[in-house]
């Protein structure tokens, strides 16, 4: 067990779970410890079996992680994480998205980050879609990109589509940014909300500007870029983020 990375996955739902399944298929094997709360651990092990997989409900003290992985609602994740951090010896720490509700628990987390030294890392697949859609050669100066979110899935996936848009057009500062709440939804995940909205911003470097809004539609995502010579591409993607249709005018 000396030689296995020991891997810590707080909070198994479903991302949760999906992270631990990808260990678990690895070709590298880890010592993976699992905390939730008993009813959840019941079903785990009846779906999962492995040597090196132990599950608890309460938090570690006094143990040391190649990985911590933090997969919890919005609402605990700062304290669970910094109690963690705090009790434990930690290399590396993963985040799920919406990392954090209160912006003092962004500057408190980074201080401890680095007080700790512990890299930090969220999990967003805005630039492995940046690889896929070849992205970059969307984007020219004097660009309108429009981006459409489905209802019900604007702020749990807005970080991925900004991670997206900043890889591909590569800014870091934004002139006019204005969000616009239309209507505040309940959202599938129990005790949190939603939004139907628009956010809006253009970039200073390169005058390109993007718009992302959220209606009812079939499709997760749609992104149409728009240029002064009234080109258009649009690109369709699934829940799993797979390519329905791009269409090129």
């Amino acid at each position: 067990m000396e030689n296995k990375k020991k891997i810590l996955i707080v909070g198994c739902g479903n991302m949760g779970t999906a992270h631990l399944t990808s260990f678990l298929k690895a070709k590298s094997k880890y010592h993976i410890t699992v905390i939730d709360k008993i009813s959840t651990i019941n079903k785990l092990k009846r779906k999962f079996s492995d040597n090196f997989l132990e599950f608890q409900v309460k938090l570690p003290k006094k143990n040391s992680f190649d990985l911590a992985v933090i997969a919890t609602g919005s609402k605990e994740r700062f304290l669970v994480s910094s109690t963690i951090i705090k009790n434990n010896s930690i290399k590396k720490i993963l985040l799920e998205k919406f990392i954090f509700l209160k912006k003092i628990d962004y500057l408190k987390f980074d201080t401890l980050l680095n007080s700790k030294k512990i890299k930090c890392y969220v999990n967003c697949w805005g630039t492995t879609l940046f690889r896929i859609l070849n992205f970059s050669k969307m984007i020219n100066e004097k660009t309108t990109i429009n981006v459409t979110i489905n209802t019900g899935e604007y702020l749990t996936n807005l970080i991925h589509i900004l991670n997206l848009i900043f890889d591909g057009i590569g800014f870091k500062k934004v002139n006019n940014c204005k969000l616009i709440i239309y209507k505040v939804l309940k959202s599938k995940v129990k005790g949190y909300n939603e939004i139907l909205g628009k956010l809006s911003f253009c970039t200073i470097n390169r005058n390109i500007y993007v718009n992302i809004s959220s209606k009812k539609m079939k499709n997760i995502f749609k992104i149409e870029n728009k240029t002064q010579t009234k080109k258009k591409s649009k690109i369709y993607l699934n829940n799993k983020l797979k390519l329905i249709k791009q269409h090129n005018k």
